[in-house]
């Protein structure tokens, strides 16, 4: 007989079979392997994962959580016309917010209250470390009554994309670059800066939103708001999610504190 036990949505469920051996029972060997391929099966990876696990992206079917993409409002080194993406800088004063970039997460507070509305409750909020996105995840929150429990810090992922050596050079060289690398190859990127500021491809930043938007859905129902410093991060992920050529993800380019619903 079987032994149905449910789970919470984030868990395997578990099906137990137990076999009783009765006259003119199977031999114990063919039992087993009956038992280990059912057991297979109870477990099988759901369908819109790949065999690692992650999303496959675009999405096979619709998703589990509603996403609400957020820029964060502009920083003081936006501000000042300078690209600074690498992460040890991320928590500097220059990273905060400007009063210009107050009030765009303000703007954008009041954007997405109306994308999701009041009926399901708050939304969670994932946010990037760097110092402008937790000043606007902060707004956020306290304009949509957020809990502490959904404002979910991303360590690294939602980081800013990398420029290496074109660290510190102005922001105006950034469509240049777009066409320098991202548009000849998902794979090309800039060389690395002696300073240790990192360089990354599209794909890197690629490899990167898909974690993000695998645990969103191995670990949430819910409504999910995801902010980001600069524009790449969520231009590549807005690509991804609507099958659009990554090496074309800049025709979605997100201005500071810009929203949108994908």
């Amino acid at each position: 007989f079987i032994i149905d036990i449910d789970a919470p949505r984030t868990m395997t469920r578990l099906v137990l079979l137990l076999v009783v051996p009765a006259a003119g029972a199977a031999r114990p060997e063919i039992q087993r392997r009956r038992f280990l391929a059912a057991a297979a099966a109870s477990t099988a990876a759901p369908a819109p994962a790949d065999a690692s696990g992650l999303l496959l992206l675009p999405p096979t079917k619709p998703l589990t959580n509603r996403y609400v993409l957020v820029r964060a409002g502009e920083s003081r080194s936006e501000a000042d016309g300078v690209i600074e993406t690498n992460a040890a800088r991320k928590f500097l004063f220059s990273n905060g917010l400007t009063e210009e970039g107050a009030k765009q997460a303000s703007a954008a507070a009041d954007a997405v209250a109306r994308v999701f509305g009041d009926a399901g409750g708050p939304p969670v909020v994932r946010y990037a470390t760097a110092r402008h996105c937790k000043q606007t995840a902060d707004i956020l929150g306290a304009r949509l009554a957020v809990p502490s429990s959904k404002l979910l810090p991303e360590a690294d992922l939602l980081d800013a994309r990398g420029y290496g050596a074109h660290e510190g050079e102005g922001l105006w060289r950034v469509p240049e670059l777009w066409a320098q690398y991202d548009a000849k190859s998902r794979y090309a990127k800039p060389p690395e800066a002696e300073d240790g500021s990192y360089a990354e491809s599209v794909e890197d930043v690629y490899v990167r939103v898909r974690e993000v938007l695998s645990v969103c859905e191995t670990t949430l129902c819910d409504d999910v708001v995801l902010v980001a410093p600069g524009s790449d991060v969520l231009s590549v992920l807005e690509a991804s999610l609507r099958g659009r050529k990554l090496t074309d993800h800049f025709a979605l380019a997100f201005q500071p504190g810009e929203v949108r619903y994908v």
